[in-house]
């Protein structure tokens, strides 16, 4: 049976909706395990599945509500909720730490599942795809599927990328 692991469960619990091990950094989201992606608690080649849905915003979120209809107090919460990257070098050092530690607690023949989201919304940047396959260098992209945003203000699309262990 495939050990799976949800290396930042987030308080929603959205994507995926089955995991056998629940990790995030905020006790809030309620994790079977708070601990960070990026040091893994586990030993090597632990699982057979690892997801990945990191946040997706780039910089500050009291700079982010520039032509949105919500309050402080929501966006904040929101943010919170989902979590931010202060800058693109933060985003960047995620990537290349997880780069080694999802290699490390997979399996030889494991593989990543991650999410992501591409673009720009009100003015605030998102995380890019393109800046995946840069920094996951332990990994070979098997396959991608996008989704276009719902909302007409952004131009924003999800997309799930499925990795192979190199």
């Amino acid at each position: 049976m495939a050990r799976i692991l949800d290396a930042t469960c987030s308080i929603k619990r959205v994507w995926p909706s089955f995991a056998d091990i629940r990790i995030d950094v905020l006790k809030e989201a309620k994790p079977d395990i708070q601990a960070d992606a990026r040091f893994l608690p586990f030993r090597d080649g632990t699982f057979d599945v690892i997801y990945c849905d990191p946040p997706h915003s780039i910089g500050s979120p009291r700079y982010s509500l520039k032509g949105t209809n919500r309050s402080l107090v929501e966006f904040r919460k929101r943010m919170m909720r989902f979590g931010f990257w202060k800058d693109k070098n933060e985003w960047f050092h995620f990537l290349m730490l997880i780069n080694d530690e999802f290699s490390r607690a997979l399996q030889p023949n494991g593989k990543l599942c991650f999410k992501v989201v591409d673009g720009e919304s009100n003015g605030h940047e998102h995380i890019q795809k393109g800046q995946l396959m840069r920094f996951l260098t332990n990994f070979s992209e098997v396959r991608s599927e996008p989704r276009r945003g719902r909302s007409r203000r952004s131009n924003l699309t999800t997309w799930f990328v499925d990795f192979a262990r190199n």
